[in-house]
């Protein structure tokens, strides 16, 4: 099918020569912005991939190219929302694939997100739920539930040290 969104378009094409490493979806996607690609054009291909039904790795691609377009656009902050968008959409599915992507991509989310902030601890909670579900998999069970104690424990001590009006997330 003709894409008219190039996002979409560069995704599909990707899919069906060769997977591409995130790196290299990324890169594509600061190419994109060169040629012209804006925000509108993100914002589409999220929406359509951002869905229950959309292929995992579909959505992983358009995830990292949006990735590269708002980088090379001058708001890595944007990388961020992304990334938990994409990682939140694929947490949804009740597989293991999807689960190992959505943690990767709540671990790429914190490299934007400043450090002491609200919201990079509320990333190693939710990334430390989702290594909890994969521990419940039975994926590296070991592995993934101490992680999953050090960042929500991380998170905790983080969450602790600030003021109780600053504490309030969509998850209290």
């Amino acid at each position: 099918m003709q894409q008219t969104n190039p996002i979409l378009a560069v995704a599909e094409r990707a899919l069906r020569i060769r997977p591409l490493s995130p790196k290299q979806l990324a890169k594509k996607g600061k190419r994109l912005w060169a040629r012209g690609v804006r925000e509108r054009d993100v914002d589409e291909a999220l929406r359509a991939v951002l869905t229950p039904t959309s292929p995992i790795l579909l959505t992983k691609a358009v995830g990292w190219l949006c990735v590269g377009v708002v980088v090379a656009a001058g708001h890595p902050e944007a990388a961020a929302h992304i990334h938990c968008g994409v990682a939140h959409t694929l947490g949804q599915r009740h597989d293991v694939r999807s689960l190992s992507l959505a943690v990767q991509h709540y671990q790429h989310a914190r490299r934007y997100l400043e450090r002491h902030s609200p919201e990079y601890a509320q990333q190693q909670a939710i990334e430390g739920a989702a290594r909890l579900r994969l521990a419940e998999y039975g994926i590296e069970a070991v592995a993934n539930l101490e992680q999953a104690v050090e960042l929500c424990g991380n998170a905790r001590q983080h969450l602790d040290t600030l003021p109780r009006a600053c504490r309030k997330t969509q998850y209290q």
